[in-house]
């Protein structure tokens, strides 16, 4: 897509429709399977990211904000927004972290520099963790499913929203629902070695458990601090194509999201971003 193909798109409408979330997590993640190309699922990423910036070009006043782990995710997202917009929009970045020599804040400084995008960093201390679990235990109420919550660290991505609402910014992309299309985790890789219906198996439970373990709690918190949420990587077009794609080209025992990462080799770098260690804005936070 070209640099005015995504200004046509602000004052008009873009080719592929956003939808919610709550739309796409209905769909099967392991569909019938068909013959697929990494080029035709190339253009159906690019198609989802411009549909998304296009929204969040609308939203923001012409400015883009989205985070950025310094993965494979968010990094080829971010190459594939910059390819699509005029030189110089602004574009913001926010990365968290439990200090700054992580991985996560090391490798996306990186990645925000080979951009030149606004970048802001999240590095919660110790002494601000008190007031955070305050101030989340007042919006989610003093119960057991609050402590399980502050228990799996919702606190942190508390706090990077938090740091974003001291922002303009009025949508914000975020790349959830990959790892689960695509095979990011793990057990993903793990069960490549256990057979195809055990793969299988894998995919559809982390697929169950985007909606209520990741999705609402992550929506609710972005809404208390007025920021709307753009998913890239949950658009129907794309979670159908690539629910065709048989599991074991998805994910092996040593690789995870391997189309996504050959795809990301024309984008993305430097190379190490794509095949790192996978971490997340949870991982990332409670990690020095």
């Amino acid at each position: 897509m070209s640099e005015k193909s995504v200004i046509e798109g602000i004052n008009g409408e873009p080719e592929l429709k956003l939808n919610g979330w709550r739309e796409v997590v209905k769909l099967p993640v392991v569909d019938s399977e068909k013959l697929w190309n990494l080029e035709e699922l190339e253009d159906i990423f690019r198609e989802s990211i411009e549909a998304v910036t296009i929204q969040a070009l609308k939203d923001n006043d012409g400015i883009i904000y989205t985070t950025l782990s310094g993965g494979v995710d968010s990094s080829l997202c971010l190459a594939i927004i910059a390819e699509l917009c005029p030189s110089d929009t602004e574009i913001h970045t926010f990365t968290a972290g439990g200090g700054r020599r992580h991985p996560d804040v090391q490798f996306a400084q990186e990645v925000s520099k080979l951009f030149n995008t606004t970048h802001h960093e999240i590095i919660v201390e110790s002494k601000d963790k008190e007031e955070i679990i305050q101030e989340f235990t007042d919006f989610y109420g003093n119960s057991p499913q609050t402590e399980t919550m502050i228990k799996r660290a919702d606190i942190n991505v508390w706090a990077v929203y938090r740091k974003i609402a001291k922002t303009k910014a009025r949508s914000v992309i975020v790349h959830d629902g990959i790892d689960e299309l695509m095979g990011g985790y793990w057990l993903h890789r793990q069960s490549a070695t256990e057979g195809k219906e055990r793969q299988e198996e894998i995919f559809r439970k982390f697929w169950r458990e985007l909606e209520p373990e990741h999705l609402t709690p992550l929506e609710s918190t972005a809404h208390h601090f007025g920021i709307q949420l753009l998913f890239p990587y949950l658009q129907k077009k794309l979670v159908d194509y690539i629910s065709h794609i048989p599991v074991s080209e998805r994910a092996s025992f040593t690789t995870g999201k391997m189309p996504l990462k050959e795809i990301a080799r024309k984008y993305v770098w430097p190379k190490e971003v794509i095949d790192r260690k996978k971490r997340g804005f949870v991982d990332a936070l409670m990690e020095k």
